[in-house]
C-alpha cells in the first residue's frame, strides 16, 4: 500500500467533516484539474478539529467490589455513615463494609441484580461491565467523594470533562451530587466546585460535561461527590477528559495519529505522516485499556471494529523501527 501525503488524505478528511453531498458535488463538477486542486487545498487550508484522550477510565481494569486500592484514585467517606449493607435479595463481597465507593459488576452479585425485579432497579452497565457505586447513608446525607489520579491538563485546545452517572432504582430518580477540581492535592478543602447537579431520570445513564478550559496547562484533581440525603444510589462509569485541538494541514499527526471518524461505530482510517514508515512493514494493532491485544491488521485504507465492544482503544501503528499511537472510543 503506498502512503499518501496529507494533501492526498484530504477529500477523506473534508467528506469527514463537510459532509457527503458536498463532496460528490465536487467530485461532479466539470472543472479543470488545476481549478479542483487549487479548491481542495483552499478546503484543507481550512481549520480541522481534532480530539486528544488526556485521561479515562472506565473502571473494567479493576477487580469486582473492591472499595479501596483502586487503582491511583481516592476514595474518601467524609460522612462516615455510608451504608454497610447491600441490596434486598442479593449478595456480594464486601456489602458489609463501611465504604464510599466500590467498583459493583451487577452481573457477579448472587444473584445478578437485574434478575431480582421485584424493586423495580437497573444497575445494567451502559458499556462494558462495571462502573463506580455509592450507596445511601441512613444517618444523614451523603458525603462520598470519588477523586481522580492527577491529570496533566494541556495549556491549549478545549478541555472537556465528561462522565456518566445513573440513579438505579425506578422509585428514587433525584440523586444528587457534586463536581470539583482541586489544582494542589486530594485534600478534601483543596476542591473548588464548578457544578452540582440532581439526575432529572431513573435508570437511565446520563452524561454530564464540565469545561475545564480555566484550568488549561495546570495539573488537577476532579472530583465527584455523592450528596443525596437517604435516598438509593449513585452509579458513575466512562470517566474522560479530552482536548479538541483546531489544527491546520501542517500540524495533523504530528505527534499521535490522525484518526477518522472518532469515535468511530464501524470503521475508521488513518493518516500517516508522509515518509514517517516503511508501508511494507508496517502493522496495525488495537488494545483495550488494560495492554490486552485485541486486533491486529496489515495496512489497509479502513479498519473494521464493529466486533469490538464500546469502550476507549489504543491504536498502536509500527514498522518495526517507527511507532505511533492514538486513540478511538468505540460507540
Amino acid at each position: 500500500m503506498e502512503f499518501l501525503s496529507v494533501f492526498q488524505c484530504l477529500p477523506f478528511i473534508i467528506y469527514n467533516f463537510i459532509g457527503n453531498n458536498a463532496l460528490i458535488n465536487l467530485i461532479k463538477s466539470k472543472m479543470k484539474k488545476s481549478l479542483l486542486i487549487g479548491s481542495v487545498l483552499f478546503l484543507g487550508l481550512s481549520a480541522a478539529n481534532a480530539q486528544n484522550i488526556i485521561f479515562e477510565d472506565d473502571f473494567e481494569s479493576y477487580d469486582d467490589f473492591i472499595y479501596e486500592n483502586v487503582g491511583d484514585w481516592t476514595l474518601v467517606s467524609e460522612d462516615g455513615n455510608s451504608d454497610n449493607t447491600g441490596f434486598a435479595d442479593v449478595t456480594f463481597p464486601n456489602q458489609d463494609e463501611m465504604t464510599s465507593w466500590i467498583v459493583f459488576n451487577p452481573l457477579n452479585t448472587t444473584p445478578p441484580i437485574d434478575e431480582v425485579t421485584t424493586y423495580n432497579w437497573d444497575f445494567s452497565a451502559e458499556n462494558g461491565e462495571k462502573y463506580m457505586l455509592s450507596k445511601f447513608s441512613f444517618q444523614g446525607p451523603n458525603k462520598d467523594w470519588l477523586i481522580s489520579p492527577q491529570i496533566e491538563l494541556p495549556a491549549d485546545g478545549v478541555l472537556d470533562w465528561q462522565f456518566k452517572v445513573k440513579a438505579p432504582s425506578g422509585f428514587f430518580e433525584n440523586e444528587s451530587f457534586r463536581v470539583l477540581v482541586s489544582t494542589t492535592d486530594t485534600d478534601l478543602s483543596s476542591f473548588t466546585e464548578i457544578g452540582s447537579e440532581v439526575t432529572p431520570v431513573a435508570k437511565e445513564w446520563l452524561t454530564y460535561n464540565f469545561d475545564l478550559n480555566a484550568y488549561a496547562g495546570e495539573s488537577v484533581y476532579l472530583a465527584i461527590e455523592y450528596t443525596s440525603d437517604d435516598i438509593f444510589a449513585l452509579l458513575v462509569d466512562d470517566f474522560l477528559v479530552t482536548q479538541e485541538v483546531t489544527a491546520g494541514t501542517n500540524d495533523i499527526s504530528l505527534k499521535n495519529l490522525y484518526i477518522y471518524p472518532n469515535p468511530v461505530n464501524e470503521d475508521f482510517s488513518i493518516v500517516y505522516p508522509e515518509g514517517k514508515f516503511n508501508s511494507a512493514n508496517l502493522k496495525i494493532k488495537i488494545s483495550d485499556l488494560s495492554g490486552r491485544t485485541v486486533k491486529d491488521f496489515n495496512s489497509q485504507e479502513q479498519y473494521n471494529v464493529s466486533d469490538l465492544a464500546k469502550g476507549v482503544y489504543v491504536v498502536e501503528a509500527t514498522d518495526g523501527k517507527q511507532t505511533m499511537s492514538g486513540r478511538i472510543i468505540k460507540k
